[in-house]
């Protein structure tokens, strides 16, 4: 409109003097406005098209983003799917796989108890009965059969209730030879590995000189050593704890809470060296259960431990509370010997 208000005045200086008709000029100026409106009109309306174009744009393109994120939301469902198909693809294979492995059968519980004999039932010891054999041969209905090379073994039966009382070295070495005899590797000569002060037949000796020089083997034949390698003043390691059978092939399981089965202090009278235990004066008394004819609280005896642990060894653990059943068995003694043969 402004621009159809400028040129009415150069319309007017073009014409000169020129009479114009007040009704045409009239007529003009109202064609003029008229042309003005329309198009100022036309630009309004161009501009709402524009206006309403760059609506259909943006909702155009709102659609696209909405189709995309449908299109993103449909993958990851595929995407979980494929997940979930492979999980339960991973599912049915394990199910199918091979059972799992049950491990290892259990241990052997060894040789069954003798039960005609009478429970010994020492709560102080914090084990069940025992059930304890008093004599040297082996369980009724067991088979027997060591290495024909045998010379040593534990005994596997104990004492009862003559504790530490074995008839001094002599008696001691009977039951050696008792045990041996019932397994048929009596043709031997075999001595009790104890040591003593004052035996009645022996005098003052020391376990190592009593057995001779070796070497000895086990109930499976197998060498556990010589004299100086079993003992440790001689630069020896002992004897394993895997070397360790009774003259019946009885393994000895000190976690049991059978005290038969557990019993593995084995009485010794001697220290790691082989050499009395003890006896150096009043002070000192020997730890021989009175050279092996005491079954007395009173007394002494000394014991290792079958299964060597730390310091304490196969021929030197502790002392044992007493020489009468209830406290050797308190322990885990229950009279048990180490045999060796001579020859």
């Amino acid at each position: 409109m402004r621009r159809a208000l400028l040129l009415a005045p150069l319309l007017l200086v073009a014409c000169g003097t020129e009479d114009v008709d007040p009704e045409d000029r009239d007529a003009g100026t109202r064609d003029a406005g008229t042309v003005v409106a329309r198009d100022a009109g036309e630009t309004v309306r161009d501009a709402g098209e524009t206006v309403r174009d760059a609506g259909e744009t943006g909702r155009d393109a709102g659609e696209t983003g909405r189709d995309g994120g449908d299109i993103a939301r449909d993958a990851g469902e595929t995407g979980r799917d494929g997940g979930d198909a492979s999980r339960d693809a991973g599912e049915t294979g394990r199910d199918a796989g091979a059972p799992r492995d049950a491990g290892p059968p259990p241990r052997d519980a060894g040789p069954p108890r003798d039960a005609g004999f009478p429970d010994a039932g020492f709560p102080d010891a914090g084990f069940p009965d025992a059930g304890f054999r008093d004599g040297g041969t082996p369980d009724a209905g067991r088979v027997c059969n060591p290495s024909a090379n045998m010379t040593f073994f534990f005994t596997e039966a104990g004492t009862g209730a003559a504790g530490g009382n074995l008839g001094g070295l002599a008696g001691a070495d009977q039951i050696c030879q008792n045990a041996a005899a019932a397994v048929g590797a009596g043709a031997r000569t075999w001595r009790a590995y104890l040591s003593a002060l004052n035996d009645a037949t022996y005098g003052r000796v020391d376990a190592r000189d009593r057995i001779g020089a070796g070497p000895w083997f086990n109930y499976n034949g197998t060498n556990i050593g010589t004299n100086a390698s079993i003992h440790y003043a001689m630069g020896g390691t002992g004897i394993a704890e895997a070397h360790m059978f009774s003259e019946c092939g009885f393994v000895i399981d000190q976690m049991s809470t059978d005290l038969f089965t557990a019993g593995w202090d084995i009485m010794t009278g001697s220290d790691e060296f082989g050499m009395l235990q003890g006896g150096t004066g009043p002070s000192d008394p020997p730890r021989t259960c009175a050279d092996w004819t005491s079954n007395s609280a009173m007394d002494f005896g000394w014991v290792g431990h079958e299964g060597a642990t730390g310091w304490q060894t196969w021929n030197n653990a502790h002392p044992a509370n007493g020489c009468d059943q209830a406290s050797l068995n308190s322990t885990l003694c229950i009279g048990r010997i180490y045999c060796f043969a001579t020859n």
